[in-house]
C-alpha cells in the first residue's frame, strides 16, 4: 500500500562540501528554484520543497545525491564523477506499483568515449531491461517493455517527483539521451 506522504530524507550522512560542491550545487540550487522549489541550504546541500513533493540534495567530492519524494513515489538522481568517468542513476520506488532504475555511464580515459544507458524496470506480473550504447543502439534486450510501460504509463505522466528527477539529471550531466517520453519506463529497442 502507498504511504500517504513521503519525506526525502539524507541519502548520505556529514559529507563534507569540497570543491566540486561548491561548483555543482550553485547552479543545481538555482535550476531547482527554476522548477518552482523554495530552497534551503544547511552544510552539506539543500532541501527544498514544491507543492507536496520534498527535495533533498546532498554534495561530497565527485558526488551529489538528490532525493525527490512525493505521495507514493520516492526518486533519486545520484551523479558521481572519477577522473574521466561519470555515472548518472536515476532510480524511482513506486509503492504497490514497482520499481524503475535507469544508469547511464561515460568513460573518456582511453582517449575514446565509450559508455551505455541501462533501463530496467518491474512490476508485480512483468519486467524489462534494455541496454543501449552512446548511439542509442540496443545492446541487450530483456521483457516485455511495452507490458511495462502500459502499467507505469499513468503513474508516470502524474508524477512531478519522475519529471523533475529527469530534468535535474539532465542538469547534472552531459550524458546522450535517448529521445524517451517522460511516461516511459523502458525505451522500446531499436
Amino acid at each position: 500500500m502507498a504511504p500517504h506522504v513521503a519525506t526525502a530524507t539524507a541519502p548520505l550522512a556529514g559529507p563534507v562540501p569540497t570543491g566540486f560542491c561548491d561548483a555543482t550545487l550553485t547552479p543545481l540550487a538555482e535550476f531547482v528554484q527554476a522548477l518552482g522549489y523554495s530552497l534551503s541550504f544547511d552544510g552539506s546541500g539543500f532541501s527544498a520543497t514544491r507543492g507536496t513533493s520534498d527535495l533533498r540534495c546532498i554534495c561530497l567530492e565527485g558526488q551529489v545525491v538528490l532525493e525527490l519524494a512525493e505521495r507514493g513515489a520516492i526518486v533519486s538522481v545520484t551523479l558521481t564523477r572519477e577522473r574521466e568517468r561519470l555515472e548518472l542513476e536515476i532510480s524511482a520506488q513506486f509503492p504497490g506499483l514497482g520499481s524503475i532504475q535507469h544508469t547511464s555511464f561515460r568513460d573518456g580515459a582511453t582517449g575514446l568515449s565509450v559508455g551505455s544507458r541501462t533501463f530496467a524496470a518491474e512490476t508485480a506480473d512483468a519486467a524489462a531491461f534494455v541496454e543501449l550504447d552512446l548511439a542509442g543502439q540496443a545492446v541487450a534486450v530483456d521483457g516485455d517493455a511495452a507490458l511495462v510501460n502500459s502499467r507505469f504509463a499513468p503513474v508516470l505522466a502524474a508524477s512531478i517527483a519522475w519529471k523533475d528527477a529527469h530534468a535535474l539529471a539532465l542538469a547534472l550531466a552531459d550524458m546522450p539521451t535517448p529521445d524517451l517520453d517522460p511516461a516511459v519506463a523502458v525505451p522500446s529497442p531499436r
